[in-house]
């Protein structure tokens, strides 16, 4: 009883420096993050989410992202210092090897958002190993892939929300009963680009095969990553 007392105190305290952090500087991005961190070894399980939006106003994507995020430069914040919370989750999209040479490449306090994310494109297509086996010319096919070959792309889980509770069972039973309508996205190699959602409840079901399309780089260009 005493634990649980001292819990909701230090939680009470996080809870106050996580919201006045939140009307700040992007700077704070990196101390929100390691705040999130401490907070959620407090909270019980399965309480994250409605912490989040009661108590401080986020949803769990941004919490993740700022963990990360504190996780990825909390040792090496001056790289990201000065930069705007935009352009820093742009830089996340990047491997954490591939981060700081196009840091270095690009002066990015000077540029728009949307220069910086035209760069960031342009420079997964010449530099990352997944872009860089991307299609060239489209292939308007689909096929049945098989489940247990394909692979999801590296910190998917960063940028997409997972669909829980009611909502998944409902669309497993849509997946049951329907099928899978929209094809997933894969590369070559059996990278997931689109579609980890999908595959996830087709495992779920048993299904071996799953309907998916090649990605292509003008798709790439039209930035349907997701």
């Amino acid at each position: 009883m005493k634990q649980t007392v001292v819990q909701n105190i230090e939680l009470e305290k996080i809870e106050k420096e996580i919201v006045a952090l939140k009307n700040q500087t992007a700077e704070n991005i990196i101390l929100m993050g390691q705040k999130f961190i401490e907070a959620k070894k407090l909270i019980p399980h399965g309480g994250w989410g409605d912490w989040l939006e009661s108590k401080v106003g986020f949803s769990q994507r941004t919490a993740n992202q700022f963990m990360r995020i504190a996780q990825e430069y909390g040792s090496n914040s001056q790289a990201i210092s000065n930069l705007e919370a935009t352009k820093i989750y742009l830089l996340m999209e990047l491997p954490v090897e591939d981060r700081e040479d196009f840091i270095s490449q690009n002066d990015l306090k000077g540029m728009s958002t949307r220069e910086v994310r035209s760069r960031l494109q342009e420079y997964k297509r010449n530099n990352t190993e997944v872009w860089k086996i991307v299609d060239k010319v489209k292939d308007f096919n689909i096929y049945d892939v098989r489940i247990n070959e394909l692979k999801p792309l590296p910190n998917h889980e960063m940028y997409f929300g997972r669909i829980t509770g009611e909502n998944y069972i409902h669309f497993l039973n849509s997946i049951q009963e329907c099928g899978v309508f929209q094809p997933i996205l894969i590369t070559r190699d059996m990278t997931i680009i689109s579609g980890h959602e999908r595959v996830r409840a087709c495992k779920d079901l048993g299904m071996e095969t799953i309907p998916a399309r090649y990605f292509s780089c003008k798709k790439c260009e039209e930035h349907e990553v997701g």
